[in-house]
């Protein structure tokens, strides 16, 4: 078993594992340039969400739209950009709604939310390193 946790203060995340009975932590990543992730307009979900088997971190970036997943490889968290839903607004404003589960059996995190402004759900899977997104349903119509 192995922790992970993000220090605000620096912007770095920290990857603990036990090894002779003792937790070693090593530093996995700076991530400092999306500033405080801990502030309220960066939420942050672990999940598998690109069906590797193992936990993941995905965080929205509101300042621009942008989602981020981040997969240690090679002892160190690296980051890829998966989506751009800028054209849903600041999905972290009272309009929005977001959920994450295994909505379709795919056996992976899915992302599903509604977008108050017309009604619609929209659900997000991660396909071919990409989070793409699809209409799940119409209510406000």
């Amino acid at each position: 078993m192995q922790v992970l946790f993000y220090y605000s203060t620096d912007g770095n995340w920290w990857l603990g594992d036990v090894q002779g009975g003792q937790l070693k932590w090593t530093l996995v990543n700076d991530s400092h340039g999306f500033g405080n992730l801990l502030d309220g307009k960066h939420p942050i979900w672990i999940g598998d969400f690109s069906g590797a088997g193992r936990q993941q971190v995905m965080f929205y970036y509101s300042a621009d739209g942008s989602w981020w997943l981040g997969d240690v490889q090679g002892g160190q968290l690296k980051w890829t950009l998966v989506n751009d839903s800028h054209g849903f607004g600041d999905l972290t404003d009272s309009k929005h709604r977001i959920w994450f589960g295994d909505f379709t059996g795919a056996k992976r995190k899915q992302v599903l939310f509604y977008y108050s402004t017309d009604g619609d759900w929209w659900h997000g899977d991660m396909q071919s390193g990409q989070l793409l997104w699809r209409l799940a349903g119409e209510t406000g119509h």
